[in-house]
């Protein structure tokens, strides 16, 4: 699940998501939130 503010990798067993969102120091919004429930 990834959108312009959170990366979502994976590589085998190990998953990564990242905020992306350095213009407002990586604050969560409502939809990243989501984000990282859905991931």
């Amino acid at each position: 699940v990834s959108t312009t503010d959170t990366l979502f990798e994976t590589d085998g067993p190990l998953a990564v998501l990242t905020f992306n969102r350095p213009q407002a120091h990586n604050a969560m919004t409502w939809a990243m939130y989501q984000a990282l429930v859905d991931a």
